[in-house]
């Protein structure tokens, strides 16, 4: 059914988190009965009811009063907690969406520039974003010397990267340097452990 690739994005405005999942498809469909088989499982053993429309010219399966839209385009299989963004996404994937993308966005490709080739898989956190829609939400609860901390020291973004190598696999975490670690130097124990055991200790 598919090329083992997928990608997920997400944001949070205070409510359900909106999380849209790509996951690539060499056959669309392979992809649609697999998703019939999903919805009807869910239906059987969960008790819960989805409804089929169109939008794009891409079917499209929602959960009747629940967070769950999917869709089949010809080369990805997607899903969505929101059904505007599965629409948007759809559009984007049709050429039809002409605003601006994630890949336009400076920070991503800061971190971007910053991950390791080659790879296979690859985890962008907005966490700038993340703590301003945080602040929003819930910035009346914290004083401000607190929240100027939080500013300070949580980074724009962070990236997990992750490779193969001939015996095995490698992770790298990778994030900018917050305003407030500027001229500190990082001090770690991390070795303390590496003391504690035998030479022959593989992981």
């Amino acid at each position: 059914m598919v090329d083992v690739a997928g990608s997920a994005m997400g944001t949070f405005t205070g409510g359900v988190p909106l999380i849209v999942v790509f996951v690539a498809t060499t056959d669309s469909l392979a992809a649609q009965d697999v998703l019939a088989q999903w919805t009807d499982y869910l239906e059987r053993e969960e008790g819960q009811s989805f409804a089929s429309d169109t939008y794009g010219g891409v079917a499209v399966v929602s959960e009747e009063f629940g967070q769950q839209h999917y869709a089949v385009t010809e080369e990805f299989l997607l899903f969505s907690t929101d059904l505007d963004l599965l629409e948007d996404t759809i559009d984007r994937v049709n050429g039809e969406e002409s605003g601006d993308a994630l890949y336009s966005d400076v920070r991503f490709q800061e971190a971007r520039a910053k991950l390791l080739e080659p790879r296979f898989s690859s985890l962008y956190i907005n966490s700038g974003a993340i703590w301003t829609d945080a602040k929003r939400q819930f910035g009346g609860r914290l004083p401000p010397e607190s929240q100027q901390q939080f500013d300070d020291f949580i980074p724009d973004w962070f990236a997990i990267n992750g490779a193969f190598l001939d015996r095995g696999l490698r992770f790298d975490f990778l994030a900018s340097k917050p305003v407030g670690m500027e001229g500190i130097v990082p001090v770690t124990n991390s070795s303390a452990a590496a003391e504690m055991v035998p030479a022959e200790t593989t992981v």
